[in-house]
């Protein structure tokens, strides 16, 4: 079977695929910088250029977080 695949804004994805802007599922802050004391293991995602790897974000235990309450 061969993929099939729709034109978007961002070039081509498949053809079962969606595409839609981030900032419509989640709040995006840019250029704000973090304290390292401030990180702490459980909590929101801080995604840092390290987390963006071949078009994606890749999140692990290593992702730096912070407090909901922060």
């Amino acid at each position: 079977m061969q993929d099939v695949f729709k034109q978007t804004d961002i070039g081509l994805i498949p053809e079962d695929w969606d595409f839609e802007m981030l900032g419509s599922h989640c709040s995006v802050f840019s250029g704000f910088g973090f304290k390292s004391g401030e990180f702490s293991k459980s909590g929101v995602p801080v995604i840092k250029i390290g987390d963006l790897q071949n078009g994606r974000v890749i999140l692990s235990e290593d992702t730096s977080r912070i407090s909901k309450d922060y």
